[in-house]
């Protein structure tokens, strides 16, 4: 938010951010190594997320990724950045990533929420949303989006997340389609 001023304080605190994307961009132009090839090893294991907490009924998403081809560091970074500030949020329990080793454009995101609640917050937060607009660029295709519950640690129905209480979208025009007949 800016002061009014000569002095924008957002814009201050965004500029290493700024740098530093730039001079990884110049090192990715020129074939160098910034901060490693890809995004960095994560273990993803079911006791891992169940040292991260378990409740009656937690939310897993994942979302599948590809990479534009040649910018797949690119994206490694930012999703390596994501699961960051997905880790201190408070909002999530479990936040890991994977890219595939034979196949470096391809990535697939890991985040499990206590509740729809925190999803929400966790998701309609500014700094979320921007972190998928800037990803936006390097993808070679929409993001493929998958929540299931999971209920004492045990793998549960798959839901769908839009419309009223997780229905909508295809069971929602199906449903109409057959009114408008009778």
């Amino acid at each position: 938010a800016s002061s009014g001023g000569w002095f924008d304080l957002d814009s201050l605190i965004r500029l290493p951010e700024s740098l530093t994307e730039a001079m990884e961009g110049v090192q990715d132009m020129f074939g160098g190594q910034s901060s490693g090839p890809g995004l960095e090893a994560m273990e993803v294991s079911t006791f891992g997320m169940a040292n991260d907490g378990i409740s009656a009924n937690v939310l897993f998403q994942t979302m599948t990724i590809r990479a534009a081809a040649g910018s797949e560091r690119k994206l490694a970074r930012q999703v390596g950045r994501l699961i960051a500030a997905a880790k201190t949020s408070g909002e999530v329990l479990t936040a890991a990533a994977t890219q595939n080793p034979e196949d470096p454009c391809d990535f697939m995101i890991i985040l499990r929420y206590a509740s729809m609640s925190n999803l929400k917050n966790h998701q309609s937060k500014k700094d979320f949303k921007e972190m998928f607009e800037a990803m936006e660029p390097q993808l070679e295709r929409p993001i493929g989006l998958y929540l299931m519950d999971e209920q004492g640690g045990e793998a549960g129905m798959g839901r769908y997340p839009f419309g009223p209480g997780g229905e909508g979208g295809r069971d929602d025009a199906i449903y109409s389609s057959r009114k408008k007949g009778r």
